[in-house]
């Protein structure tokens, strides 16, 4: 097994001696036990044996949204004038006056045949000029939830034409399926609906003329489909999506190469529609705003979407997808180019040849636009950096007696890969204490020889502190480690192949000799 152990220790400490007797005690703290792996290169990976070697693999979602945010119903208003075509009626209570109406809505070129809501309001607004209570019921017949139809009935106070009565209010609709192909089950885009009139039934007799006219609206706001049937249309829906990325967030500088990436680019279609998409544009953006972009002839080339199969909630989307590598791409270079942010431009349709009124989608829907990964570690680095925080145990060590001291490091390297290491002391804040960094030097396997048939490089560094420094030490916490990595050298690196448990181990552990006077 091929590895990088990192063993601190061994600290010499000094102090004046004042009396001509002393005694010398020795005490061994541990200070650090953790290890650098491939994660602290790369974020969010699975990493995997494939015969041997390293591989990673990733999953990222550049854009996922519900269906319901492409079918959207705009806020819908209808309303009526009710009034009798008669010089002058006595209304007796108790009496009742019938009007219905269809509310038209505008998705066009969206055909619905029903839908139901997730979240919404259906407010009301009602005028009487009738002198008696009045009870406006509005109800919707093609409506349901839970076995119940949708029905407002607000009781609007006594009024005139010259002083009329008002009153508003509003339902919440969430939950409601409403079927939308008006009352004769014949259209599409229409919600039906009846109003009764009613006067009080326990009021008096009261008389209306043609000049008293009655008013009710009604409108849907807000709307948030959770589920729809009907025609979804065939227009194009292009999709402008940027999503940030942390694969590579642990790499201040450097740069570094990979070989043999297949990438995988998907589009996930949780509607029962036929469909098709292509990808336009696919960018990546590094911490410095530079933009490095896909170059491949399976831009703009349309691919056919399956339909989703939807049973309940259960949804087995439709999916199209295409592979890229370094035959039929620069893929590489968007990997490597330490990404933070990735863009992505692409267009949808749903419907692309024929008209059905099928169409359907449920709450749990989802159009998805994916990247997945499979990425080797067969890797050349180039003054490539990365960290990583390690947690120290520094609180059982008293430093007031000590005058100087002394780090010694011993590295073993398995591997032919040079490193610096930097080491960077933190409070519990992880600001940086006012201790000087200090750097190693690793040799890489190269300049080593063979230890039980491995080819090692053995490397011992002194590390030193002053007074000022140790006094500093109780309020470390952490500690820092900055790599700094070659394969090869900075001009020319090589690529080198990484094993499945390849680990940089950091072990550290403080012994103290203190010199004790009597």
């Amino acid at each position: 097994m091929k590895q990088l152990a990192v063993v601190l220790g061994c600290i010499a400490l000094f102090s004046s001696c004042k009396k001509e007797t002393t005694w010398v005690g020795d005490w061994t703290f541990p200070l650090v036990n953790d290890t650098l792996t491939l994660n602290s290169l790369v974020e969010d990976s699975i990493v995997y044996d494939d015969n041997g070697t390293t591989h990673l693999r990733f999953e990222e979602s550049l854009y996922k949204s519900a269906v319901s945010e492409l079918i959207q119903i705009p806020d819908t208003t209808v309303s009526a004038k009710i009034s009798l075509d008669v010089d002058s009626y006595t209304v007796q209570p108790g009496s009742s006056l019938f009007h219905q109406f269809d509310m038209v809505l505008d998705v066009h070129p969206v055909q619905l045949t029903s839908f139901k809501v997730k979240s919404g309001i259906l407010k009301y607004k009602a005028r009487n000029v009738i002198p008696t209570n009045t009870t406006f019921k509005a109800e919707f017949p093609y409506s349901d939830k839970n076995g119940a139809t949708l029905i407002t009935s607000p009781i609007a106070s006594p009024g005139t034409s010259a002083n009329p009565s008002f009153i508003t209010g509003q339902v919440d609709i969430s939950g409601y399926s409403f079927e939308t192909m008006g009352e004769m089950q014949d259209s599409l885009n229409s919600v039906f609906s009846k109003l009764k009139i009613t006067t009080d039934p326990t009021g008096p007799p009261v008389t209306i003329t043609r000049y008293d006219t009655l008013y009710f609206e009604v409108t849907l706001q807000d709307v948030i489909l959770e589920a729809a049937t009907g025609f979804f249309g065939n227009e194009i829906i292009t999709q402008s999506v940027s999503t940030d990325v942390d694969f590579f967030k642990n790499i201040p500088s450097g740069s570094f190469g990979l070989n043999g990436i297949s990438l995988s680019l998907s589009v996930k279609n949780g509607v029962d529609a036929p469909g098709r998409f292509k990808l336009t544009s696919l960018k990546a953006i590094d911490e410095n705003g530079a933009v490095t972009t896909l170059q491949t002839n399976l831009l703009n080339q349309w691919m056919s979407l399956d339909p989703a199969q939807i049973n309940g909630l259960d949804i087995n989307p439709g999916i199209a997808s295409f592979t890229l590598n370094e035959q039929n791409s620069t893929i590489i270079d968007l990997i490597e180019a330490k990404a933070v942010t990735v863009e992505a431009d692409y267009a949808v349709q749903f419907n692309p040849v024929a008209y059905t009124l099928q169409n359907s989608f449920v709450e749990t829907s989802l159009i998805e636009l994916s990247l997945e990964g499979d990425v080797p570690v067969n890797m050349q680095l180039s003054a490539l950096v990365i960290d990583d925080t390690l947690e120290l145990n520094v609180s059982s060590l008293d430093f007031s007696t000590i005058e100087e001291a002394t780090l010694d490091v011993i590295v073993k390297n398995e591997f032919q890969l040079d490193v610096t290491g930097t080491f960077v002391w933190l409070d519990q804040n992880f600001q940086p204490l006012a201790i000087a960094p200090k750097t190693m030097t690793i040799k890489s396997a190269d300049y080593g020889s063979l230890v039980n048939g491995v080819l090692t490089a053995e490397t011992v560094n002194s590390l030193y502190f002053s007074q000022e420094e140790l006094l500093l030490m109780p309020t470390a916490a952490y500690l820092k480690l900055t790599c700094t990595m070659n394969t090869g050298t900075v001009e020319t690196p090589s690529f080198i192949s990484v094993p499945i448990d390849a680990k940089i181990g950091v072990k550290a552990q403080v012994k103290v000799k203190k010199r004790h006077h009597v």
